[in-house]
């Protein structure tokens, strides 16, 4: 018996030996939190030559917490703001080579990350995807322009249809991707148009293509990213433009947790009527857990009171799905997007 279990166990050193002979470490590497998705040696090889990309520049290890207005979440394994479009296709396409997951983030304004961070690659637009362009009846953005930033260029060119837009935080291509909005009007309202990118390249999208619904798209951020979008508007008085952003904003301001750190709204209202009156009605103002809240001026809002978890506010959402459930029978859908 112990000669048969000293044969299998050479047997089997053999065959590692052979193995690692063959297959170096870096290609068997896996990342914590990536659910066994292998990093491939060529991620290795991506970071030490950077002619592989023109401009931008991979980082590794980089705090998520502060990319996002929740200021929650752990590390990404890799971390590049790019800088070029040549750039982006470069880093699709490798993705897709070697089924490697990447997250694109714009504000971080509708955006949960888990406390153990993202296995992955983390993509943010740079400066060379925030250029607008008007003209009398379309306003071409960039994805990574902020929404704050595009009404007041609609404005300053007395180019009206935004107006609704006022006090949404985000950026012109996470906005697109969920039909960003409020009762007054929302983005598949204004969007004419979309160009995206996927590991095939460039593409225009029409808006029916697009096929927006509530706190919705067609876009599959996993697999394309917005690169630019445009809006159909049309010209007004610049003062009335004006006047109505600052009453939208103002409105907001004072029903809204303004100055702390959020992602908007959580829940997206049911058929039945807003997120934030079954919320309050299930005596959930206020209950905390760790350093998250809800908030006591507006329910459907979860704030960071300055020491939250990504795992604290995931409670508390779980708390309220479960006691509006129980006390209505309705199953609060989340709006932001939890990775």
């Amino acid at each position: 018996m112990k000669n048969y279990f000293q044969r299998i166990y050479a047997i089997i050193s053999t065959f590692n030996l052979i193995v690692n002979s063959i297959i170096p470490d870096s290609f068997l590497h896996k990342q914590p939190g990536m659910n066994d998705i292998p990093v491939w040696a060529d991620m290795s090889a991506l970071l030490q030559n950077k002619s592989k990309l023109v401009f931008s520049k991979i980082e590794e290890n980089i705090p998520l917490a502060e990319y996002t207005t929740f200021g929650v979440g752990g590390n990404a394994d890799y971390f590049c703001l790019v800088r070029a479009k040549e750039d982006l296709s470069i880093l699709i396409n490798w993705c897709k080579d070697n089924n490697f997951p990447f997250l694109t983030i714009g504000n971080g304004s509708n955006l949960l990350i888990n406390d153990k961070g993202f296995g992955g690659l983390v993509i943010k637009l740079g400066n060379c995807f925030k250029r607008i362009s008007c003209s009398d009846e379309t306003i071409i953005a960039g994805a990574g322009v902020s929404l704050p930033v595009l009404l007041k260029e609609a404005a300053n060119h007395s180019l009206g249809g935004l107006e609704p837009l006022a006090g949404i935080p985000g950026t012109v291509g996470g906005a697109v991707i969920t039909n960003a909005g409020t009762h007054l009007g929302k983005m598949g309202d204004v969007v004419s148009k979309l160009t995206v990118m996927d590991f095939r390249g460039e593409r225009k999208i029409s808006k029916r293509q697009v096929g927006f619904s509530y706190r919705e798209s067609n876009i599959n951020p996993r697999e394309e990213i917005v690169l630019e979008v445009e809006f159909s508007v049309f010209k007004k008085d610049k003062s009335k433009i004006k006047e109505e952003m600052k009453n939208h904003l103002e409105k907001r301001k004072r029903c809204q947790p303004w100055n702390l750190k959020s992602a908007g709204c959580v829940f997206k209202n049911p058929p039945q009527g807003p997120a934030a009156k079954f919320i309050e009605e299930a005596g959930l103002k206020g209950l905390s857990r760790g350093g998250a809240e809800v908030s006591r001026l507006h329910a459907n809002f979860i704030i960071n009171t300055g020491a939250a978890t990504s795992g604290d506010i995931s409670e508390l959402i779980r708390i309220i799905q479960d006691k509006v459930q129980k006390k209505f029978g309705i199953f609060l859908e989340t709006e932001i997007r939890i990775v």
